[in-house]
């Protein structure tokens, strides 16, 4: 299984299709760090700014002056809030803060309606604001490995997000509309405590490459989720009994991954894709229907 959580930038590139703004930003990661005091003297002559490792607890008010930064990193420090100015930085389009102490984020950053990637996984968030909705140029959003039980309904409003991360969280539910962020290509909430998903998400209308619920709490699956075009699903390590109305169209699906589960069996529609690599192991047939799966497609992973 692919490590999605530590994907790299190259990696995502090599995933989406929507490689304009990873071609756009690569070019950052040439130039040399400065230090902060260092641009401090002149704020409004950067557009990048590279903060990462240096043991930050705090970030300062005058952080608000940067305000043509475009490209801001503060990784791998120890930073546990953020200052309100943050919000000031209007022309800000990617910001990572990925592995600090972040316990909750400032309502200004609603103001950054230019971003389009928010990494904040590895930090200790337990809630997202409320106006989260409010970044609606977003495309790119990481907020795995915190301590989130919820997300905020306004979150349903960021419609161009095509990478959506959250897993290694303790989410229990999703948004009833989730679904409406439609143009998902990659969502992984493997790792929370997930016992259903919306109908909406049957609104996801382009096609998903990775698709990933694995160790939750899944019982069931919505009855729309044969109206999405997939690559890989992986439902590892649920509680599912039944696979529901999937694989009832004729969209293309690669692999699906459903090792277990307590499944009795696999719809036919399933079975007899010559070309779906599935897997199966330790879910709850019997050596009669292993048999019969096995006739209907060989290649079955039991």
């Amino acid at each position: 299984m692919e490590d999605f959580d530590n994907m790299t930038i190259e990696g995502l590139l090599k995933r989406s299709r929507k490689k304009s703004f990873f071609k756009k930003i690569t070019q950052f990661f040439k130039k040399k760090p400065i230090s902060y005091e260092k641009a401090l003297k002149n704020p409004l002559k950067h557009t990048f700014l590279d903060l990462n490792g240096l043991g930050l607890k705090e970030l300062p008010e005058s952080m608000g002056l940067f305000k043509n930064l475009t490209t801001l990193f503060l990784d791998n420090n120890q930073l546990t809030n953020l200052p309100e100015s943050i919000g000031n930085l209007n022309e800000l389009e990617w910001i990572s803060l990925r592995k600090n102490n972040l316990t909750e984020l400032p309502n200004s950053m609603a103001n950054l309606t230019k971003l389009r990637h928010l990494d904040l996984e590895h930090n200790q968030l337990t809630v997202l604001p409320d106006n989260i909705g409010d970044l609606e140029e977003l495309r790119y959003l990481h907020l795995g490995n915190n301590l989130l039980k919820s997300l905020p309904e306004s979150i349903c409003r960021l419609k161009k997000i095509v990478v959506f991360n959250a897993a290694s969280n303790q989410l229990i539910q999703m948004p009833e509309l989730f679904g409406e962020i439609s143009e998902i290509q990659m969502l992984n909430l493997h790792d929370n405590q997930l016992t259903s998903l919306p109908e909406s998400i049957g609104n996801l209308k382009e096609k998903v490459s990775y698709f990933n619920i694995s160790h939750n709490r899944l019982k069931t699956l919505p009855q729309t989720l044969h109206k999405i075009q997939f690559e890989d699903i992986y439902l590892d390590n649920n509680e599912l009994e039944t696979l529901g109305t999937l694989g009832e169209n004729k969209y293309r699906i690669d692999q699906l991954h459903l090792n277990r589960n307590r499944l009795s069996d696999i719809p036919k529609a399933l079975l007899e894709r010559s070309r779906l690599y599935l897997y199966a192991k330790n879910n709850c047939f019997t050596e009669e229907k292993k048999a019969e799966l096995k006739e209907i497609n060989p290649g079955i992973d039991l």
